[in-house]
């Protein structure tokens, strides 16, 4: 197996700025859209140049990587001179026992979203992400068999191709409309400006077209992004709160004397409503004849 110093066709003793040469150098002969001819290999060997500069340019990794690189030569009783440094053109591969291991990648909703030139599993394997890849996904890389998870996202909740977000919005924005600006994964995470109608119910949805997930095979086409409103109604200050409630109690108590005196005013009429009738129902009086 190739270390990262052969990968990036430099010695085990190169500098920082030799070892940032070495990538710039690999990055651009391996970069697929310079290798239309054979893409896939292509894509292998710069995602390796890509992980290995990852780690060489870090101090602290690179520290750790060569003393693991001293241990694996000692248990293999090899001298330091012997090593794979001076390999050209070698790619990060794993031996065929490890075909039958199986890795779990976890990726981010943007990586899904971008897709991932070279995500790095570990400290040896890397593997490239497509756009639009789904979760449950399997990846195949050096033998081992990667399957994408995918990590839950602070805003959105993926549905296939669709985004669903919810949106809090104010109950003033709610009856009279606004405009919005609205998170979305296009554009490199800018919001997007939304113009929201009058009269809002809460827990309607909206459908933004076009702003939603990545469709993979079909780089301009997107899902589209659902938005549910709710209304947020806000507890008014300690001071609005005590005179609404005075307020409250005197219109309560007002009401009731309201209430009082159509009840009485009621009884007066129906009790003359009875007189009347009971007049009514009395037999007419006896006329004498003188």
């Amino acid at each position: 197996m190739a270390t990262y110093y052969a990968v990036l066709n430099v010695k085990a003793t190169a500098t920082a700025r030799q070892i940032k040469s070495g990538y710039l150098r690999e990055a651009k002969r391996w970069h697929p859209d310079r290798n239309l001819d054979s893409p896939l290999a292509a894509t292998e060997r710069f995602t390796a140049a890509a992980a290995a500069f990852e780690v060489l340019k870090d101090p602290r990794r690179k520290r750790a990587y060569d003393a693991k690189q001293r241990r694996s030569r000692r248990r293999a009783g090899e001298s330091p001179s012997a090593s794979s440094e001076n390999v050209r053109g070698a790619t990060t591969n794993r031996s065929a026992a490890a075909a039958a291991v199986e890795r779990e990648v976890l990726c981010t909703l943007e990586e899904l979203y971008n897709g991932v030139a070279g995500k790095a599993v570990d400290e040896e394997l890397v593997i490239v992400v497509e756009r639009g890849c789904v979760a449950g996904e399997a990846i195949v890389g050096s033998g081992v068999r990667c399957v994408v998870r995918e990590a839950p996202h602070r805003v959105y909740r993926r549905c296939g191709n669709d985004l669903h977000i919810v949106m809090p919005i104010a109950m003033e924005d709610a009856l009279c409309g606004c405009n919005l600006f609205i998170p979305t994964l296009a554009n490199h995470g800018r919001p997007t400006p939304l113009l929201l109608e009058p009269l809002l119910a809460s827990s309607e949805v909206r459908v933004a077209k076009g702003l939603g997930f990545s469709i993979r095979g079909r780089a301009r086409d997107f899902g589209n992004l659902q938005l549910r409103f709710v209304i947020a109604l806000a507890p008014p200050p300690r001071a609005i709160r005590t005179a609404a409630r005075a307020e409250l109690r005197a219109l309560r108590e007002r009401w009731s004397a309201e209430a009082e005196a159509e009840a009485e005013a009621s009884q007066v009429v129906e009790e003359e409503g009875e007189v009347a009738e009971a007049a009514e129902a009395l037999p007419p009086p006896l006329q004498i004849n003188e």
